[in-house]
């Protein structure tokens, strides 16, 4: 399960396992996290998703699973615009990552 070409979590994730010589092979491709939690906690295969896409049945997979840490990958928000509905949507996109990041707990 993983993000298309161009995703920054599907390049840090890819990068990551060819240094460890890890491979596997692309079972589903969406550009949505939805979708990917949703075949994820299917049990479809395993996953790349930020810590704030995790659903509570989906469990992080590390060193004693055989798995290499993946590297912190952060976005950006850009605003080119202050009109009215660009503010609210961006002060929207910065209180929910805000409130994600406090109710998130990695092993």
């Amino acid at each position: 399960m993983i993000f298309p070409d161009g995703c920054c979590y599907r390049r840090a994730a890819l990068a990551t396992l060819d240094q460890h010589q890890k491979h596997g092979y692309s079972a589903y491709t969406s550009a949505s996290y939805g979708n990917i939690r949703a075949a994820v906690s299917a049990g479809l295969g395993i996953g790349v998703l930020p810590a704030s896409a995790l659903a509570e049945d989906h469990t992080i997979l590390g060193k004693k699973e055989g798995f290499p840490a993946l590297p912190v990958v952060e976005l950006m928000m850009v605003q080119a615009s202050q009109k009215r509905a660009t503010q609210q949507l961006a002060d929207f996109l910065k209180l929910s990552a805000a409130m994600k990041s406090q109710s998130i707990s990695t092993p």
